[in-house]
């Protein structure tokens, strides 16, 4: 079984206990639907981060001629529930394939109806697109 992280950091008590029952109801369904990840609040594995408000980038250094960061909270206000919040995602993505003869290596791009075949970008198929017609793709987050 997966393990995945949750880390909530300081967000408030109110957004805490959402965080926990969220997790809670998660796992249930996971469990019913037979998917093998089970999620945990400051637990191992990798990290899915909760925020309640806005976020930013921010240059912490330069590797190979490249600008590299990090996101930090942003200054903004806490945001409301029903509210809006960016979302970012970085990492390994099982994503939607509209290009079923997708390869691993092969360069992609997001299209109206899933993920697609590109002549070139920072976006990679790391793996075939499978019998639910998905595919894994790494993604930077910028």
């Amino acid at each position: 079984m997966a393990a995945v992280c949750i880390k909530s950091g300081n967000i408030g008590a109110q957004w805490s206990a959402a965080c926990r029952q969220a997790v809670a109801d998660l796992n249930h369904l996971f469990r019913r639907k037979g998917v093998d990840v089970t999620l945990a609040l400051n637990g191992q594995g990798p990290v899915i981060g909760v925020a309640t408000g806005n976020a930013s980038l921010t240059a912490v250094g330069e590797s190979n001629g490249v600008r590299t960061g990090g996101f930090r909270e942003g200054d903004g206000p806490t945001a409301a529930p029903g509210g809006y919040l960016t979302v970012i995602v970085q990492g390994l993505v099982r994503a939607t394939a509209a290009d079923a003869s997708l390869q691993p290596g092969d360069s992609v791009a997001a299209g109206a109806n899933g993920v697609v075949a590109a002549a070139s970008g920072g976006l990679k198929a790391l793996s075939a697109v499978d019998g639910d017609g998905m595919v894994w793709v790494m993604l930077g987050g910028q």
